[in-house]
Parts: structure tokens; sequence; C-alpha cells
């Protein structure tokens, strides 16, 4: 974990605290127990009390007790980082069309089929049972 920012009050007291867990990206405030978690505190570094740890939703914890400062990296960087720790088996439900596997698909609305069978009649029922359109090849399923 890295030190981003010390907020203090006009007394000099940090009132709040931002890590940067260097797992995931994300940014941990610290706004309660900041006396009972901290033993010093300073713009460059704070030293964590005996026993004291800091756990990111990650579930990545603090390794030592000395938390550094260190810049936010640009958003550009720091979307690559969040990213990089996304799962990577993650389920989706993206139709595909079964001939070019393209996902460029409209979906074929029931006013489109409602009209094509009042037009061409019961040779218009070809497409009642599809649900999509491949925009790539065509096809219909």
């Amino acid at each position: 974990m890295y030190l981003t920012k010390v907020i203090s009050d006009e007394n000099g007291t940090p009132i709040e605290i931002n890590l940067l867990c260097e797992k995931c990206g994300n940014t941990i405030i610290i706004k309660n127990d900041i006396d009972n978690k901290f033993n010093k505190i300073t713009s460059d570094y704070c030293m964590l009390k005996d026993g004291s740890k800091i756990e990111c939703l990650c579930k990545n914890v603090s390794n030592t007790n000395l938390i550094t400062r260190k810049e936010l990296p640009s958003t550009q960087n720091r979307t690559k980082l969040s990213s990089e720790y996304r799962p990577k088996h993650t389920l989706q439900n993206i139709p595909k069309c079964p001939i070019c596997q393209s996902t460029n698909l409209s979906k074929i609305s029931t006013t489109k089929k409602v009209a094509k069978i009042a037009v061409f009649g019961i040779f218009g029922m070809g497409d009642n049972g599809k649900i999509w359109k491949c925009n790539n090849c065509g096809s219909k399923f």
C-alpha cells in the first residue's frame, strides 16, 4: 500500500488518509480511528501502530508498518492497473452468430415479424422463431 494524500484540519491534525492498493488500484479512505491505527502521520509517510493492519476490498493487507508516499498514477494507468486484477474468466452472456461468430447483431422485433406475415402471409413466417439477425453475414437465428 502507498500513501497518496493526507488531509488535515486547521490545527494540522490529520482527519483523512488516502491510501492506494498496489494490487487492485483502489483508493482506501481512512477517516475513523486515525489515532488508534497510526503512530505518526506526515505528508511523506505514515506509521501504523503495532498490530494494526489496513485491508483493501480485494483482501490485500498492508505488509509493513511503514506506508510511504506514492503519487497517483494517471487515469489511464490506474484504469489499466484495475483491469489487470479483474477476474479473467467472467461469464458474459453475449450472443454470437453461429455462422461467423460475430457479436454485431440486431434483434428481430415482433413488429417486423407481424408486418412480414401481414405482407407475405404464410410465406412470411420463416422468421417467426428467430430472435437475432447478424449484421455481418445476414443469417437469422
